[in-house]
């Protein structure tokens, strides 16, 4: 009784049990996601690397395939910073994007086999 009773009087009154904000993410996880989000943009490159640049073609494929590596390093470092719940958070966001997108598009029609 006594030791419930020192508990009880150790116990702030003035806390809010009710619900606990919301864990800061850490600068690990903020950043990896970021680079994760920024190696997508390397696809509109493609296009202005291959159509606009003027190199032969082996020069702009040798550019092609290097911002593609990139492209690839960028992510794979973002997952390792984030971790795997910053891989499944931009995973989750990824599909919630491309569902939004898939949603307002018309339904494609298919040929089924006779």
């Amino acid at each position: 009784m006594l030791r419930e009773r020192i508990q009880m009087d150790n116990f702030p009154a003035n806390i809010d049990t009710k619900a606990a904000p919301a864990p800061q993410q850490s600068v690990r996880f903020i950043a990896g996601t970021v680079l994760m989000a920024a190696s997508f943009l390397v696809y509109p490159a493609y296009p202005v690397i291959l159509l606009w640049l003027p190199f032969s073609p082996s020069v702009k494929a040798g550019v092609s395939v290097a911002v593609w590596v990139v492209s690839w390093g960028t992510f794979s470092l973002g997952a390792y910073l984030a971790g795997p719940e910053g891989y499944a958070w931009f995973k989750g966001l990824w599909k919630r994007l491309i569902g939004k997108r898939s949603q307002n598009q018309p339904e494609r029609k298919t040929f089924s086999d006779p």
